[in-house]
């Protein structure tokens, strides 16, 4: 490695320092960008760490030189004496911009955390005994973490979010960018899928969740939407072929027979829509075989060559096999979540129901409406959801009719960002396509 000296800027550093022992007030300030290890020299990590103790014990407008020199004590002439604390104030405007020395000293620290993951990672390549997708997945955890060390925290006015509120009442007349809009009104009125949300779509086995989520993405990309669809459940393959016999409504069973024994009526349907559908933004894992890291990796390096605007996971309980469930899956639904903030992307997970879903009323004796507390592992994945969906047919409990699929009630159980309520949809078995009932 060549010998350079880290990035920095010292006199940023000063200023910012020199201000607050101007102004002790303006500590807060610079408390909210900056952590002490965010200065590069050490005396200035401790002359730092010495306001906080200052303004934690006595409060901000205690600092002056008198208690800078008290809380270091001893540790005076480590950090240059007093000669050193009286030359931060030398020649600094009595009202410093701190704000903007701060972001300064913020940034020269990224470019520092970036160089050291940089070296990690070159060091593990080199020297480390795991495989390239574990350093890889490493690599992609360490570099989201740098982003969290970047972001201060502020308490913004009202008055100084006229401007953004005003975009928002606009957009609510237009037409929200925030949401993933399906072209389903009956459903993006609930705003489902919304950037930076999680959304669950729960239901027992062969309800349809594949079946929706297909149909979802179909209707996401066919408005411009960049999808990832990470599948566990179908191989990549097979999914598509349900994905375009769900466009080109030709029969999905067909689709999946051996070559050359398509009808020529479906043939030419599935010829025709074919041209359009290879254009759409869809990305499908081709493999069942990955975990959760994999599905981060993979959509941060899909987001750097085109913006990823919806995630969707099929299904939640085919990760992990660890005996405690439930806090496992927790973890990787919280992962899946920040992945979406980061992003700016909705992400959308199928889950399953508990069994206990299917069991019958004993007065009525028949199958009770799903509840929240029906999900399988519910305490995690409800905590983790800012909306959960439940999918629900009564002849699915008929074993007469279960492969009919037909009129599927859609439930918002839970929504964070909008109202609850229920939406009536047409689950067509033959061609795996959903529409709305009209």
């Amino acid at each position: 490695m060549i010998d350079r000296e880290a990035p920095s800027d010292r006199e940023a550093e000063r200023a910012v320092l020199g201000a607050v022992l101007l102004d002790g007030k303006l500590f807060y300030q610079a408390r909210a960008a900056l952590a002490a290890d965010d200065f590069y020299l050490e005396r200035h990590r401790r002359i730092f760490r010495a306001y906080e103790e200052i303004a934690d014990g006595q409060g901000g407008d205690a600092i002056d030189m008198v208690t800078l020199r008290a809380a270091l004590g001893r540790g005076l002439q480590d950090v240059g004496g007093a000669a050193y604390l009286s030359g931060l104030i030398d020649g600094l405007p009595r009202y410093s911009n701190i704000e903007h020395y701060a972001r300064i000293v913020k940034d020269k620290a990224l470019l520092r955390r970036m160089i050291d993951a940089g070296t990690r990672m070159i060091n593990e390549c080199y020297y480390g005994t795991d495989g390239g997708q574990e350093v890889y997945g490493r690599a992609i955890d360490s570099l989201i973490g740098l982003g969290e060390h970047q972001a201060g925290v502020r308490l913004i006015a009202l008055e100084d979010t006229a401007g953004e509120l005003s975009e928002l009442l606009t957009a609510d007349a237009v037409g929200d960018e925030d949401f993933i809009d399906t072209g389903w009104e009956g459903l993006d009125k609930y705003g489902l899928f919304r950037r930076g949300k999680q959304t669950i779509i729960a239901a027992l086995t062969s309800m349809g969740k594949t079946m929706f989520l297909c149909n979802v993405s179909i209707r996401a990309a066919e408005r411009g939407y960049h999808t990832l669809y990470f599948t566990r459940e179908d191989g990549g393959p097979e999914l598509r072929k349900r994905m375009l016999a769900a466009d080109a409504e030709v029969p999905f069973g067909e689709l999946m027979r051996r070559r050359g024994t398509l009808s020529a009526e479906v043939w030419h349907r599935a010829q025709a829509q074919l041209e359009l559908f290879k254009k759409l933004p869809i990305q499908i894992t081709d493999d069942i075989g990955f975990d959760i890291d994999a599905v981060v990796s993979l959509a941060w390096q899909a987001h750097a060559e085109r913006a990823v605007d919806l995630i969707v996971v099929d299904h939640l309980q085919l990760f992990g096999q660890t005996e405690n469930r439930n806090v496992e899956l927790g973890a990787y639904l919280l992962k899946l979540r920040e992945l979406g903030a980061k992003l700016n992307a909705a992400v959308a997970v199928a889950s399953q129901f508990s069994r206990l879903a299917g069991k019958g009323d004993k007065e009525t004796h028949r199958p009770k409406r799903p509840e929240l507390w029906h999900l399988r592992d519910s305490g995690e994945i409800e905590q983790h959801a800012d909306k959960v969906v439940f999918l629900h047919r009564w002849n699915y409990f008929d074993s007469k009719e279960r492969g009919d699929m037909g009129i599927t009630e859609v439930i918002v159980a839970k929504n964070r960002q909008g109202p609850l309520g229920s939406v009536e949809m047409d689950f067509d078995g033959v061609t795996q396509r959903v529409s709305e009932v009209r």
